[in-house]
């Protein structure tokens, strides 16, 4: 009889335990759950709706309230330039009506101080408007529009109605002094203020009176 080698076993590491998936348990449903699944899910999404529509509406009242507002917006804004317009014609209307008034009452003031002077210069119309541009000059016309007549005369001899000038001699050349000043026109004589007359209203007209 043979001696059998005697056989050891050895200890092995601790191994993990192996272990086998297991299945989930299917879920038993029913109808009545589905049902209720799917009422719960309609509710929410009927919620989501409403609120959605809610902000649709309360963005197209916004809407409507912006498009308003700018349609007043316009509005406002053309009837400011209507406006301003207006405002335009009217100064412009303004504007001529002043021009006009003070032409009128230029006219109305001529006519007053031509009046004044008509009797003491004997209608002679060459004299009063001479008198008139040598008043104004000498500062003889009063806040009242009233004229010193008598100092005007006084000064200006020339201008007395018995002051005519002489009848013209065919041929006869009048000289006009070189230049003209209130004081040579003051000391001119008749005679060289009858010469000299139209020289005189010319450079009165001119503003060459000095």
């Amino acid at each position: 009889m043979t001696d059998q080698p005697e056989t050891t076993t050895e200890a092995t590491p601790d191994a993990a335990p192996i272990t086998t998936p297991t299945e989930p348990a299917p879920q038993n449903t029913t109808p009545d759950a589905d049902l209720t699944k799917l009422q719960t899910e309609l509710a929410t999404l009927k919620k989501e709706h409403e609120a959605t529509s809610a902000k649709y509406e309360r963005a197209q009242a916004d809407l409507s309230k912006f498009r308003t507002r700018a349609d007043e917006v316009q509005t406002a804004k053309s009837q400011a330039e209507q406006e301003t317009e207006a405002r335009k014609q009217l100064e412009e209307r303004l504007a001529n009506l002043e021009k006009d008034r003070d032409a009128a009452s230029k006219n109305a003031r001529d006519a007053m101080l031509r009046l004044a002077l008509y009797k003491p210069l004997d209608g002679d119309d060459a004299r009063i408007k001479t008198a008139l541009l040598l008043a104004e000059q000498e500062g003889l016309i009063a806040e009242d529009d009233s004229i010193n007549t008598s100092a005007l005369l006084e000064k200006y001899p020339f201008l007395k109605p018995e002051a005519a000038p002489p009848a013209s001699i065919p041929g006869a050349r009048s000289e006009t002094p070189k230049s003209l000043t209130r004081d040579s026109i003051a000391h001119m004589s008749p005679e060289d203020y009858a010469k000299n007359r139209e020289a005189i209203h010319q450079a009165m007209r001119e503003g060459r009176i000095t």
